[in-house]
């Protein structure tokens, strides 16, 4: 963990990403303190017992190791480019991940187990009803997401001046990729009008709070949708 402060801030990570990976650096370092000592099959032990909770602890998905493994990668490369290092980079993706077995029905098993199951249009609607019983500002994200298919943040941070007649400037996403124009769908047009009517702080949802450690103003409508 020795490098890690200085790897972090030289890469231009949000706040967010920062401390995201510091905790998974940190982690890590707890079990492999030191680069020199590494090996492949200790590596594979580690992930293997991590993504089985043989270790009694909650077991990680593929996902989250792939995730994890990125992050190292990462900062494994950075120290031995900057000679912080001398060690060669051993986290390679497809000899420490178990392989897949892409069977037709371990397939369907594990999208059946793991996937995002997408909402029917008849749940998303209920959804978007029903959080109109108690927060509207809930309900007008959920439409919003409905017809533009935005994550929660970018929607969150969308300003009045990013708001155009015939489409939206997402301008504040979580990748680069995330930065476009969406048009507005015809159905939501009168929604959308209303919104930028009624706001008070200059953005298109209005009223949300920042009061949190990044100043996300997504986090907490963001967990009042798990909730909801």
């Amino acid at each position: 963990a020795k490098h890690m402060e200085v790897f972090l801030a030289a890469h231009g990570y949000t706040s967010t990403g920062v401390d995201e990976n510091r905790a998974i650096i940190t982690k890590w370092a707890k079990e492999f303190p030191y680069f020199e000592t590494i090996e492949t099959d200790e590596l594979k032990s580690f992930i293997t017992t991590r993504m089985s909770g043989a270790d009694k602890q909650r077991a990680w998905a593929r996902t989250t190791v792939g995730k994890h493994l990125s992050v190292l990668k990462h900062y494994w490369i950075y120290c031995l480019d900057y000679s912080l290092i001398s060690s060669d980079n051993k986290i390679n993706h497809e000899r420490l991940l178990p392989r897949l077995n892409k069977t037709k029905s371990q397939t369907v098993k594990k999208r059946n187990k793991d996937a995002n199951i997408a909402y029917s249009i008849d749940d998303a609607w209920r959804l978007q009803i029903t959080a109109k019983n108690y927060d509207t500002k809930l309900a007008d994200i959920i439409l919003l997401g409905m017809y533009t298919g935005c994550r929660i943040g970018e929607l969150a941070s969308l300003l009045l001046e990013d708001v155009h007649s015939d489409r939206f400037n997402i301008v504040d996403s979580k990748t680069e990729s995330g930065i476009r124009s969406i048009p507005i769908h015809t159905d939501i047009l009168q929604d959308v009008e209303r919104m930028v009517q009624t706001s008070k702080d200059g953005y298109l949802i209005s009223g949300l709070s920042s009061d949190n450690k990044h100043d996300n103003r997504g986090k907490g409508i963001g967990q009042k949708f798990m909730r909801h």
